[in-house]
């Protein structure tokens, strides 16, 4: 086989992989951690958001999204921090901010209690769980981790019945404001001034997502990435296709020069006499800027 006929081959075969493989490389490196819905906490001390895992833990997720659906948590509070320091009594320390806590006369029956060996959701700085005191308890109440807290996973040693708590989503945005509430004010282990939970909603659409496209941005950089996230998880894998066929008709064009000008038919020799010289390092670096921009406004047109 001649080396023309070979490169041609070779071409049409990396061809075929970007089309086929990249798609689902992208989607499946976007949602490494499953599907998920993200929700916005409004507090007296700014905003939170949070991802919510109803596929790894169902039960306690489908718990937490009712209280927030129903509206039940508006006007709650934050209002118990357990620090190294508040704990005397306790001979396995954690660090944690717990709020929620819904009037039992509206709470909904407790939910049956979900392990992080079932949920493979461990106990990780900004994770969200589920409060409780027997195994089967828990109602509304969760607390947020600061910090590893491994000892709060199935067979950790915080609670003697050694299940652990049901860990179901984790702070993505805002745990700024989480550890701002651990330095207020305490008495013994509750906050002299609790944190208003002023609402709690799911995130359903991009342009929900204040932080980033609200005025008065106050949030964290990763905002911008959880919003692109957030588009994405909209788009099926027809979408990606469509997407990579064409990000890679784009980058054709730009790596080859066709612009404006050589389609509304000018000389070759004349317009694109600039492009027609420049090296492959500029070629690809506007190659690359050119996918890239596609990419970005494709994915927030999709969802």
């Amino acid at each position: 086989m001649k080396a023309s006929a070979l490169k041609k081959t070779f071409i049409a075969v990396a061809s075929l992989a970007f089309f086929v493989l990249a798609p689902l490389g992208v989607r499946s490196c976007l949602f490494l951690e499953g599907d998920w819905i993200t929700c916005r906490l409004d507090t007296s001390e700014g905003e939170i958001q949070a991802r919510i895992y109803p596929a790894k833990a169902p039960l306690t997720a489908a718990n937490f999204l009712r209280y927030v659906d129903s509206g039940l948590y508006n006007g709650t509070t934050f209002f118990r921090v357990v620090t190294a320091d508040n704990q005397p009594h306790d001979k396995v320390k954690i660090k944690v901010v717990q709020g929620g806590d819904v009037d039992e006369r509206k709470c909904f029956p407790p939910v049956a209690h979900e392990t992080t060996k079932m949920t493979s959701l461990k106990h990780e700085d900004g994770t969200i769980s589920m409060a409780r005191d027997k195994p089967g308890t828990a109602t509304s109440s969760f607390f947020i981790c600061i910090g590893r807290q491994p000892e709060l996973d199935f067979g950790g040693r915080r609670n003697t019945d050694g299940q652990g708590f049901a860990a179901f989503g984790r702070v993505v945005a805002g745990m700024d404001v989480v550890r701002r509430i651990t330095k207020m004010d305490l008495e013994n282990q509750r906050l002299r001034s609790p944190v208003v939970i002023h609402s709690i909603i799911r995130l359903d659409k991009p342009n929900q997502m204040e932080g980033v496209f609200g005025k008065g941005y106050k949030g964290e950089p990763n905002d911008i990435w959880e919003a692109l996230r957030l588009s994405a998880s909209r788009m099926g894998l027809k979408d990606f296709v469509i997407l990579f066929a064409l990000m890679a008709l784009i980058g054709w064009l730009t790596w080859r020069g066709f612009g404006p000008g050589k389609f509304a038919g000018r000389e070759k020799g004349s317009a694109n006499l600039g492009w027609e010289n420049a090296g492959p390092g500029l070629r690809l670096m506007a190659t690359i800027f050119a996918m890239a921009l596609w990419a970005l406004i494709f994915i927030l047109l999709a969802s």
